[in-house]
């Protein structure tokens, strides 16, 4: 009676101490501390403790992202340079073997009920409908906005892997501020956060 009692113990202190069902592996040196040495630039924008923040959030992210079914391996976890700005407002973004990518705030710990790939997040915008809304904002900013021709030859929508960016690209005619039509290329960037301003070039 005493061993049976003993092994049914061990069953479960062995469920309950087990880890989730599906988080991925994470080796410490993804979240290794960064020193002055190697990361001057950052301790002198973030100071000595916006960098111990800054590492400590980076270690609960990539703990966080493994916890998604959408990683397998957590490769790295570091401070997202374009979407931070100092001394309060921290994003890490969390990269897996599978090329999932997560950027995570503490907000976002807090908050979140897990953590979800940008690829995920940008499922929502549909091809035709990110080429439409660049149409639109292009058309927007022009001289003369009754002028734009679509050339279809040449129109692209190209969706990132890792960053989960959707890129809208096409080719068109319209005229400048001097009336004179002119061949052009548009191209929309969309993440997570909308659109960013198109970018316009001759063709």
């Amino acid at each position: 009676m005493r061993m049976e009692i003993g092994l049914v113990a061990c069953v479960l202190l062995g469920v309950f101490s087990a880890a989730p069902v599906g988080a991925a592996e994470v080796d410490p040196s993804v979240y290794r501390p960064m020193d002055r040495r190697n990361y001057p630039k950052t301790f002198a924008k973030w100071g000595a403790d916006g960098v111990k923040t800054i590492d400590r959030l980076r270690k609960d992210a990539a703990l966080f992202a493994a916890k998604s079914s959408e990683c397998d391996t957590v490769d790295t976890s570091e401070l997202s340079e374009q979407r931070s700005s100092p001394p309060n407002q921290i994003v890490v973004f969390v990269d897996c073997s599978n090329g999932k990518r997560f950027y995570l705030s503490e907000s976002d710990l807090r908050t979140a009920g897990h953590a979800t790939s940008q690829e995920s997040k940008m499922k929502g915008l549909t091809n035709e409908a990110a080429m439409e809304q660049c149409k639109t904002r292009v058309r927007s900013g022009l001289a003369f906005p009754s002028t734009m021709s679509v050339k279809w030859s040449g129109s692209n929508v190209y969706r990132a892997p890792t960053t989960g960016n959707v890129v809208a690209t096409f080719n068109f005619d319209a005229k400048n501020a001097l009336g004179n039509e002119l061949p052009y290329q548009a191209r929309c960037v969309f993440d997570d956060r909308g659109m960013h301003p198109p970018e316009i070039s001759g063709r």
